[in-house]
């Protein structure tokens, strides 16, 4: 994803996922994206994300979210006042986390996901078709992305 896909540009954006636009089964996650970067015909794009056994595992974190989250129509990502998440507050809470740690936040930054995901990807050994289509990217410009 890219994180303006998730959250909203501003607090009265309408450029996110919707909370309607998620489905959660034990086995997997759908999201469904209307409205992103690369789409230019308005055809909606349905990520599927497994389920892991892993302490990390994305399905069991988002119904532990949704469980949390105000029961109200809109953004998938709302504070609990029911107001969005926006990409400038996701942006500030992760270089305070980054802070944190031993890294520095400096060098880390929202689009570093998915600079990450296309070098694990390419590391992995993935065909250039399989990184382009999970990153959405219709041209060969994954390429710059990739990190060795």
């Amino acid at each position: 994803f890219r994180v303006g896909d998730l959250v909203a540009s501003s607090p009265c954006g309408n450029d996110h996922v919707r909370f309607c636009d998620v489905l959660i089964d034990n086995t997997y996650i759908l999201i469904k994206l209307y409205r992103f970067k690369t789409n230019q015909r308005g055809n909606p794009f349905t990520f599927k994300i497994p389920s892991i056994m892993h302490h990390l595992c994305p399905v069991k974190a988002t119904e532990s979210y949704i469980n949390l989250r105000p029961n109200i129509k809109g953004p998938l990502f709302v504070h609990s006042n029911g107001l969005p998440v926006t990409r400038s507050q996701f942006c500030g809470v992760l270089s305070k986390c980054i802070n944190r740690t031993k890294y520095h936040s400096g060098h880390y930054k929202s689009h570093s996901f998915r600079i990450g995901r296309a070098s694990d990807l390419s590391k992995a050994g993935l065909p250039a078709e399989t990184v382009m289509s999970l990153g959405r990217w219709s041209s060969q410009s994954y390429q710059s992305y990739i990190r060795h």
